[in-house]
């Protein structure tokens, strides 16, 4: 499922459970340090990056035997040092230490890595 559809249906599904729903969306800002009328570009980028990974959790599905969690995204396919590299956010850590930056931003991949490896885990399983 992509874009519009995977928010409508996430929306949809929000509104139509009976007791608390939350959404939690990812929105750029100008703080970011980037063209906002790139915006959609780069939240695309932060799902392609594993940055922002899109799933839905839906308990009601657990009563029909699936995983209550469903991912909406694929694996990582943007190395996030590189989504990383388009925003100023980031860049100005990187050059106020060069070294410490390039640790945080290992030890970030290897996070990303590990979380898309635990969803995987449970929209299978439903663990």
């Amino acid at each position: 499922m992509k874009g519009t559809c995977v928010t409508v249906r996430a929306l949809q599904e929000a509104v139509s459970y009976e007791g608390v729903s939350l959404v939690v969306a990812f929105a750029h800002c100008i703080h970011h340090g980037f063209d906002m009328a790139s915006g959609l570009d780069r939240q695309k980028a932060a799902v392609a990056a594993g940055y922002w990974p899109l799933y839905r959790y839906d308990p009601r599905r657990a009563a029909a035997g699936e995983a209550p969690l469903e991912l909406d995204c694929g694996e990582p396919s943007l190395p996030l040092a590189e989504y990383m590299a388009g925003e100023s956010r980031f860049r100005i850590t990187a050059e106020a230490n060069p070294a410490r930056y390039a640790e945080l931003v290992a030890l970030a991949e290897r996070r990303v890595a590990s979380r898309f490896e635990e969803l995987k885990r449970l929209a299978s399983t439903g663990e």
